[in-house]
């Protein structure tokens, strides 16, 4: 993640802000992958991990498909439990991280949540691994980590 974002020479964030574990795993001990990358990306860049978004209920997409429900229905379920904290209002250029991507139903809405709570904010996203991104991302140029690198950032409405 690192390495694409320096030669892009997008290094500039006030702070990377981690897509949060699901509650249950919380309470159970599974290993937060996406705020230990967070943790070690803030460390390269020097900046904030700031733990801004978190979710009010469990969720878990595997299960959520697995009974039949759809994507949209996810991403429905996902943002009405995705609680963004007022002082994200305090960082203009965040980077938001998860750890893997395959639908993009996650980051898509976490991104809409942030432009929700902090509508002026330039956002920006990457993942450690990326399976399938298509369905969110119309231009596949916007990709970070694409072969050749591309450059995925900013899935506000205006931009789509």
């Amino acid at each position: 993640m690192y390495e694409v974002l320096r030669q892009h020479g997008t290094l500039h964030f006030d702070c990377i802000v981690p897509i949060p574990l699901s509650p249950d795993k919380q309470e159970t001990g599974q290993l937060n992958r996406t705020r230990i990358l967070a943790q070690a990306l803030a460390a390269l860049l020097r900046l904030t991990v700031a733990d801004v978004l978190s979710l009010s209920g469990p969720i878990s997409k595997r299960q959520f498909l697995s009974a039949g429900l759809t994507q949209s229905q996810f991403e429905h379920q996902y943002r009405q439990l995705l609680h963004v904290d007022a002082s994200i209002r305090r960082y203009p250029h965040i980077l938001l991280l998860d750890d893997v991507c395959t639908e993009g139903s996650t980051l898509n809405s976490a991104l809409q949540r942030i432009r929700e709570t902090h509508p002026h904010s330039q956002l920006s996203a990457t993942t450690a691994g990326q399976m399938i991104l298509k369905s969110i991302v119309t231009n596949e140029r916007l990709i970070l980590g694409h072969k050749p690198p591309m450059l995925f950032t900013d899935l506000s409405p205006q931009t789509r």
